[in-house]
């Protein structure tokens, strides 16, 4: 239980699989990863799978604080994308919650009841933006 980050080097992409029970202070953990060197690249094309955790613990408070870390960390990223990938309609609205506090982002973020659309999202996203950068 808990959460494994990766980047996935063929795609070009981190992932961070959430399973189980999650403390906020483990998302936030996770969060802040992306900025160690093995992972930072100025941009952040991001896939959180939260279709196994166990979400119902948390609350506003939580949700600000794990907005505030999104804010704090926009910093560091001039563009890319994340998908979150949630089981439930609760917790599709509780994230919906976290990214309306954030509020305005350097990267677009999706939210989906469906991990392979929250993936295909982002590839779509990243190739779009390559093609873009490349032209």
């Amino acid at each position: 239980m808990g959460i494994s980050t990766t980047k996935d080097q063929d795609r070009g992409i981190i992932i961070h699989k959430v399973d189980g029970s999650v403390t906020i202070a483990e998302i936030l953990n996770a969060m802040n990863l992306t900025t160690r060197p093995e992972f930072y690249a100025k941009t952040t094309w991001t896939l959180w799978d939260f279709t196994e955790a166990a979400l119902d613990i948390f609350d506003l408070k939580e949700a600000k604080e794990v907005s505030q870390s999104m804010q704090d960390l926009s910093d560091h990223f001039f563009d890319g994308a994340v998908a979150v990938a949630v089981r439930s309609k609760l917790e599709y609205g509780f994230a919906r919650v976290i990214t309306g506090f954030a509020g305005e982002m350097p990267y677009d973020i999706k939210i989906s009841q469906d991990l392979q659309e929250a993936l295909t999202w982002l590839l779509e996203h990243k190739a779009m933006a390559e093609k873009n950068t490349s032209s």
